[in-house]
C-alpha cells in the first residue's frame, strides 16, 4: 500500500466510526435505559440505588469521560505536531480544551452537589 492511500483511508475510517458506530452505540444504550425505566415504572424491577445517588454519580462519569476525550484530542494534535512540525497543529490542539472544559464543568457540578443521606436500614430484633 502506498503512503498516500493509507493517509487518505485514515480520515475515511474515522468518519465511518464517528457517523455510524457511535450513533448506533448511543441508540442501543438509550434503548437499554428506556427498558430499565419501564421495568421500574411497572414494578418488575426496583432500582437498587436512591435516585439522588444515581443523578450525582452520572455527573462524575460524564465529567471524567469528557475530560479524558479533551485531553486525548490535545495529545493527538501535539504528537502530530512533534512528527510534522506544522505550527497549525498546535493551534488544533487547543480544540481539546472544549470537551475538557465540559468535563471540568461536570466534575465541578458533581463536587458542589450535596451528598445524599445514607439509606436507612431497619433492624428489627
Amino acid at each position: 500500500m502506498s503512503p498516500d492511500l493509507v493517509a487518505s483511508i485514515f480520515p475515511i475510517m474515522f468518519m465511518i466510526v464517528a457517523c455510524v458506530i457511535v450513533p448506533a452505540a448511543l441508540y442501543f444504550r438509550q434503548r437499554a435505559a428506556e427498558l430499565q425505566y419501564w421495568k421500574m415504572i411497572h414494578g418488575t424491577r426496583k432500582s437498587p440505588f436512591p435516585e439522588s445517588w444515581m443523578r450525582r454519580n452520572s455527573y462524575l462519569l460524564r465529567g471524567l469521560v469528557w475530560l479524558v476525550v479533551g485531553i486525548g484530542i490535545s495529545i493527538l494534535f501535539v504528537v502530530m505536531y512533534r512528527v510534522e512540525q506544522d505550527p497549525g497543529l498546535l493551534a488544533m490542539a487547543t480544540l481539546g480544551s472544549i470537551p475538557a472544559g465540559v468535563g471540568v464543568a461536570h466534575l465541578v457540578v458533581h463536587r458542589l452537589q450535596p451528598k445524599p443521606a445514607p439509606p436507612k436500614t431497619s433492624n428489627q430484633s
